[in-house]
């Protein structure tokens, strides 16, 4: 008999991944629900082969957030808790063990949990560095949580007290090309930016979870997240920090390129942010009515 529980996948283009992440769930999951964002491969027909239940609803990388949202709320979701599952990612059994545990026992003491993730990267585990330990909440009552309202790493939102920690991990590999990495980085940094932007102009978003020091496991992650943007030179200290401090180096080229990935993203997401802030502050300047100066090139070398 099945575990009831149901796995939520949100996908775009996964027809590589997605057979990784079905096999590891399809046999213990009472329900297994993929919200295809009108995908053009094999995706849908891959999923239809595993007997998944399907929702094909477009979706653009802005608007994943509400589409979770929607999901949760509209879904045909049959069952009291959800683990949200990328296409690139896979449960251990020792992880399953786990949330079938919570699930039977089904206290209420807790309506979600926080979950830890071994990046694969290259083909080895970036234990050193990808951030390791680093947490995403995927377990959780449907009815009761939802995520914050922002455009990216949004954290679902969980009452105080009302969140736990799971001792096991799932697996993260994406298997396709790297320029498949790229074109995420571009799109998370377009996203990141706004965010980093408005933080910078001391702006509080509508919606979002608080950064707070003394609050709950989001809100003590936002408020560091908060702190890091101000940093000067992130880019440079991030890469230093994850090759050299935490010794990525021993982990070969997997770590190196792993670092310098990260490092490009916080530069990319850096340098958009910085530009949105001086669009921004020159739109204000033309709508004040201030005229800009032209530009007087030196006749001087």
């Amino acid at each position: 008999m099945k575990t009831p529980i149901t796995i939520l996948m949100h996908t775009l283009n996964e027809e590589i991944n997605l057979p990784y992440s079905l096999r590891s769930v399809i046999a213990w999951a009472d329900q297994v629900i993929l919200v295809d964002s009108d995908s053009t491969d094999r995706t849908q027909a891959i999923a239809r082969s595993f007997g998944v239940d399907i929702i094909s609803r477009p979706c653009t990388r802005r608007g994943l957030v509400a589409q979770r949202n929607w999901a949760l709320e509209q879904g045909p979701i049959r069952n009291e808790w959800v683990f949200i599952l990328d296409a690139d990612e896979e449960m251990s059994t020792e992880l399953i063990d786990e949330v079938d545990a919570i699930v039977h026992a089904n206290s209420t003491a807790k309506d979600a949990y926080w979950c830890k993730f071994k990046i694969i990267f290259e083909g080895r585990w970036t234990k050193r560095s990808s951030l390791y330990p680093t947490w995403s909440l995927r377990l959780f009552r449907h009815a009761i949580v939802r995520y914050e309202q922002r455009e990216v790493n949004a954290h679902p939102v969980v009452a105080p007290g009302k969140e736990g920690y799971l001792k096991h991990h799932f697996l993260t590999e994406d298997r396709k090309p790297f320029r498949t990495f790229l074109d995420r980085m571009n799109d998370f940094s377009d996203l990141e930016s706004i965010a980093y932007a408005a933080i910078l102009r001391g702006e509080k978003a509508k919606g979002a979870v608080a950064g707070r020091f003394f609050g709950s496991h989001a809100e003590r992650r936002r408020w560091m997240k908060n702190l890091y943007i101000k940093m000067p030179m992130r880019p440079v200290v991030i890469f230093l920090y994850l090759y050299v401090f935490r010794m990525g180096f021993l982990e070969g080229n997997a770590g190196l390129d792993f670092a310098l990935y990260k490092a490009m993203s916080e530069w990319l997401t850096d340098l958009k942010s910085r530009e949105r802030i001086r669009i921004s502050n020159d739109t204000t300047r033309l709508r004040e009515g201030e005229v800009p100066q032209p530009y007087v090139r030196s006749e001087r070398v």
